[in-house]
Parts: C-alpha cells; structure tokens; sequence
C-alpha cells in the first residue's frame, strides 16, 4: 500500500495548523479579553492564516532552514535552532499577512505591524520551542 502523505509533510502540516490555532485564539484574547467563546472562535477564524503560513512556510522559512548546516551538531541543537529560525520568519511575515487582511492597506500598517509582532514573537517562540513542537515531535517519533 503506497503511502499517501509522509510523516514530515503531516508533520509540517500538524504544526501549522497547531501554532495558528494558538496565535488565533492568543491574539482574540489580546483584543477582546479571554473567554471560553474564543476556542470556537479561533477554530472558525484561523482557515486563511493556515493557508498562509502554510505557503510561508513551504516557500520561505524550510528552504531557509535547509541552508543552515547542523550536520555535527545534537538532535536538541538542531530544534532550537530551527525553531529559532523558521519562528524569525514566520511571525513577521504571518503578523504582516495578517494586519493586511484584517485591515487593509493604509499608513498606519507598520506601527500595527511592529506592535503585534513584539506581542506574537515572543508567544510564537515559547509554544513552539517548549510545547507543540515537543509534543508533536514525540506523538509522531520524529
């Protein structure tokens, strides 16, 4: 039986579709303050940014990643460095999509860009390094 999808790509796919779901509903509960609504909430808003950062991901922050040689060093090393790598990427680029789309073109952009960024970063960086990447890493042995 071929196997339809590999273990990396399903991987690649879990993770971001885990780490939007996180920035959606941690960005809802920045503007309107937490509640138990916002778990519905950010599950039926998050479709495009996981379009996205899909796409980001796939033709931007892998590619950068797979230049960085890490051949010599532990398997822990490796994470934080991709981690800390493709997150540098990600955040500002998906921060950006997403104030564009939420509010359109206008010269306001990049104090709103710059704002939410200082507020995504450092999130984006603790749940991948610390929880949804080591919780997928060992759910799928990779």
């Amino acid at each position: 039986m071929k196997k339809i999808i590999n273990k990396r790509e399903l991987f690649t796919f879990l993770m971001v579709l885990m780490i939007v779901y996180c920035m959606t509903f941690y960005n809802a509960a920045l503007r309107t303050g937490l509640g138990y609504y916002l778990f519905l909430t950010a599950f039926k808003t998050m479709w495009f940014e996981v379009i996205a950062a899909y796409v980001v991901l796939k033709c931007i922050a892998i590619p950068v990643v797979g230049r960085v040689n890490l051949e010599n060093e532990s398997k822990v090393v490796k994470n934080i460095v991709r981690t800390g790598i493709t997150v540098s990427i990600m955040a500002p680029i998906m921060t950006l999509i997403v104030v564009i789309f939420k509010n359109g073109f206008g010269w306001e952009i990049p104090i709103i860009w710059m704002k939410n960024v200082i507020f995504n970063f450092p999130f984006a960086l603790c749940i991948q390094m610390f929880y949804i990447g080591p919780f997928l890493r060992k759910v799928m042995k990779i």
